[in-house]
């Protein structure tokens, strides 16, 4: 067992300390010397908007989990088919690396959010348009393709595609309204990524990659989500 010390033996250890007759235990004070202070060290910005705190996404995991069975739901019903919605994967990019991954024919659907002072976007890549349009029309329940790959949507192709991102629309507000009382208006499509002003290219965005299967046609789509107006929750 450790020896314990007296009262008397401790105060002379500490009058021992402050005389200067004991050195203290503990570590040595480094001062600042030429070689310390020439070091490089590198510099944060606190003000930067890479700086991302994940816990604040946490709650956009619960509400696109719910986006997804409302959506499933809405397909469903409308479509009179058997219908699969999956959430594959969600990350927090920079937009302008966001863009360059995206391969046209492509449908950019707008949302403006006053509420949150923030804009969101459904981007429906080829594979989703083909998909929706076929089983729209009551294709033969294949997936659509085409031998030469256009740079746009028909104006038919943009239509249905159009009836379903409003259908997304309502089913990602009710999903919202258990976490925040959110108001989307629809402000237009666009084809080309380049024509994207509501959104800087240097701003981060949450990314939310869903898989669509109606029957046997599969395509997929994105949530795009302003990433900065939403510390403000």
């Amino acid at each position: 067992m450790a020896e314990v010390l007296s009262q008397n033996e401790i105060d002379a250890l500490l009058t021992a300390v402050t005389d200067g007759k004991v050195e203290a235990v503990g570590s040595p004070t480094v001062e600042a010397t030429p070689e310390n202070v020439s070091k490089n060290y590198p510099r944060y910005d606190l003000t930067s908007q890479e700086r991302m705190t994940k816990g604040k996404l946490v709650a956009l995991k619960g509400i696109h989990e719910r986006f997804a069975n409302n959506f499933r739901m809405s397909l469903g019903q409308s479509l009179k088919k058997n219908v699969s919605v999956k959430i594959i994967k969600s990350e927090v990019v920079k937009f302008s690396d966001y863009l360059t991954s995206l391969s046209r024919p492509l449908n950019l659907s707008n949302y403006e959010c006053e509420s949150l002072k923030a804009h969101m976007l459904i981007v429906s890549r080829s594979t989703f348009g083909y998909a929706a349009v076929d089983a729209y029309y009551g294709g033969s329940e294949r997936p659509f393709t085409k031998t030469v790959q256009p740079e746009n949507f028909t104006s038919i192709e943009s239509e249905v595609i159009k009836k379903f991102v409003l259908m997304a629309m309502k089913d990602l507000e009710q999903a919202w309204s258990f976490n925040y009382p959110l108001k989307l208006t629809y402000r237009r499509a666009e084809n080309n990524p380049q024509f994207i002003e509501t959104i800087q290219p240097n701003e981060q965005v949450s990314i939310v990659n869903c898989e669509v299967e109606i029957d046997n046609l599969k395509g997929n789509f994105d949530l795009v989500v302003q990433i900065h107006p939403l510390d403000a929750i």
